[in-house]
This record gives structure tokens, sequence and C-alpha cells, in this order.
């Protein structure tokens, strides 16, 4: 997956880090890169060993054209949560500048654990934005991706005066795709999707999470979809359900009127799904 070099005003901003484990079984980060504006706040090591890492910005956002570029490797048996410091605002008005792009890959080796958690995308008028999602799994490690994005500044009065969010994500597990996501919404072409009962049915944000791994046969996903759409059913502020994926997963689609609503609630899918993608 590549993507075109942005112009020299843009921001180019890279992160990409490697992580292996302790003899006694902890996840370390073992080699970090980092391109402003992006950069990695101190990590946390967990109770059970795992590791959680945030990432920051040291600018107001992204800008038309601006295109960061993440990369996270995990050894086998690691465990890492990837989160962010705040929202990433994206912002219109760039003329020939193109969108703002996100590309993010992951290698995840045998029996390790990858979720990433970031706060909500702002698409602020005018933005553009695309990002694209790569991840590579080996044996039975595991994934677990959400995304959540947003109307705009809803607080301001601004919806949906944005003109293009689209997402992209692909799982292999061993070479062989598995999982495959495709969203795109242009507020100018598909209005009637904003209401649709479908679709946002008049909501503001909306979200998606992955969970992705080999052990999730048929019997294992049914039990997690299972649980993972009662615990969505259960939220009064979120809409949405769990599904089977075609194979060795289960996805939440969700929507609400607040980015905390989502938020909190793809968090807690993580946490209710980790039990079964670790031993």
């Amino acid at each position: 997956m590549t993507v075109a070099a942005p112009p020299a005003t843009a921001h180019a901003g890279a992160l990409h880090a490697t992580f292996s484990t302790r003899e006694d079984g902890a996840t370390i980060l073992g080699a970090l890169h980092t391109r402003a504006p992006l950069r990695l706040a101190p990590a946390r090591t967990r109770e059970d060993g795992g590791l959680d890492v945030c990432i920051t910005e040291c600018s107001p956002g992204q800008l038309p054209g601006d295109a960061y570029d993440l990369a996270w490797n995990l050894a086998a048996g690691a465990r890492v949560r990837v989160g962010s410091q705040a929202a990433l605002r994206v912002h219109g008005g760039g003329g020939d500048a193109g969108p703002s792009r996100v590309v993010q890959r992951a290698t995840v080796e045998q029996g390790a654990l990858l979720e990433v958690l970031p706060e909500p995308v702002v698409l602020h008028a005018g933005a553009d934005w695309r990002s694209a999602t790569s991840v590579d799994l080996h044996g039975d490690a595991a994934v677990v991706f959400a995304e959540v994005g947003t109307a705009g500044r809803v607080a301001h009065g601004e919806r949906f005066a944005f003109a293009r969010w689209e997402a992209r994500l692909d799982v292999r597990i061993d070479g062989q795709l598995v999982a495959a996501s495709a969203q795109r919404l242009e507020p100018g072409a598909t209005l009637d999707l904003l209401d649709a009962p479908g679709w946002l049915g008049g909501a503001t944000h909306w979200a998606s999470l992955h969970v992705v791994c080999a052990r999730l046969d048929t019997d294992p996903a049914e039990a997690l979809r299972s649980e993972l759409d009662a615990l969505v059913l259960a939220r009064p502020d979120v809409d949405g359900c769990a599904d089977l994926a075609p194979r060795a997963g289960v996805v939440v689609v969700a929507r609400a009127q607040t980015a905390w609503a989502l938020t909190t609630c793809m968090r807690a899918l993580a946490d209710a799904a980790r039990p079964h993608l670790v031993r």
C-alpha cells in the first residue's frame, strides 16, 4: 500500500513501533521511529504484562494534503493497546492540496494481540479524509480495531459539512484475506443516507469494531458475537449490533449522538473480547 508524496507544505508524519517480550512475558517497546507532528507518549505496562501506548500530535490536526504513516510490529506473544491523546481534527479548505490521509499497517506474530482504540475523527467543514489500514496476522494472533467518526463540530452547529470520509480495512491471516471493509460517506452526494434507518438514521456519530483471530472458529465466534451484541443492546445511548465476519471474527457497527457514547462502548467491547483472544 503506497501513498503519493504530499505537497512540500504538508505534514508527512510517521510513527513506526516494534514490540517484543521479556523473559517474564511482559511486552516492551523495542524500536521506535517518529516524524513530527506524530509522537508516542511514554508507554504504560498493565498488570497483565501488556503495554498501553498513546499517539500524540504537536499540531492542531490534519490539514489538506497531510499524510500520516503508522506501523505496528508485534513479536510473538506481545500484547499492545494503541490509543490517542485526543480526537484527530481534520481541517478543510485545501484547494489543490488534496485529501488528508492516514495509512496504517500492522504485523502481528503468533500469539500476539494488537488493539487499536483511538479517539474519534472530527471532520471539519470541507474536510476530505481517507484512511487505509492493513493488518497481517500470523498463526493465532489477534487484532481488535475500532474507528469512530463524527459529523463535525456538532456542538457548534456544524453537521455533515465535510466533503468526504473514507475508511478501508484489510485483515489477513497467514496471507489469506479474511476481513475487508470499505466505507465512504460524501454528504453532498448521499444526503439520503444521513436519515436512512439502515445507515445513520439521524445520528451524528458512527463507529465500527473488528475482532479477528484464527481461534475464532464458528462456535467461539458466535459466543463472542452474542456477548458483544448484548453489550451494545444494553446501552440506551448507542444503536448498533454485532455480526459474524465471513471468517474468524466478529464485526460491530454502531451509531450515537455523542462521541463519548461510542468511544466508551468500543472500549467496553474490546475488554469483553480480550479473554476470547488470549491464552
